[in-house]
C-alpha cells in the first residue's frame, strides 16, 4: 500500500486469490475489503503515504492479518527457480484514525 502511494501510478489494481487446499474450504478475503477501501480513498485524493490512510467513514480502525504458508513440494515436474526462497510468515495491516496516539478504541 505504502508503495502504491509513494509511485503514484496512473492506475492500479490489487489483486487477491481465492485459495484451496485440497478439500479443506475456501479462504475469504472479505476481511480485506475495508483496508483496500481505505487505501482507494487516499489515492484518489492524492496522498503519497500511508499515514493519509484513514478508516472508513463510521470505523473505529480496520485491520486484517494474514497467512499464505509456501508449498514446499510441487506435484509432478521440476521445482520453479526461486520456489524454496519464499518464508512462511503472518502478514498484517491496520489503519487507525488520525490524530492516533493515545487512542484506546470505541466510540
Amino acid at each position: 500500500m505504502g508503495q502504491i502511494l509513494a509511485v503514484a501510478p496512473e492506475f492500479t489494481e490489487v489483486l487477491t486469490w481465492i485459495l484451496h487446499y485440497g478439500d479443506s474450504a475456501t479462504t475469504p478475503h472479505s476481511g480485506r475489503q475495508p483496508l483496500i477501501a481505505s487505501i482507494t480513498t487516499a489515492y484518489k485524493s492524492g496522498a503519497s503515504s500511508t499515514s493519509s490512510m484513514s478508516p472508513p467513514a463510521n470505523a473505529a480502525f480496520v485491520g486484517a492479518m494474514w497467512y499464505r504458508p509456501v508449498p514446499t513440494s510441487c506435484s509432478g515436474g521440476d521445482v520453479p527457480r526461486g520456489a524454496r526462497t519464499g518464508l512462511n510468515v503472518v502478514n498484517n495491516a491496520i489503519v487507525l484514525p488520525a490524530p492516533w496516539w493515545g487512542w484506546r478504541g470505541g466510540r
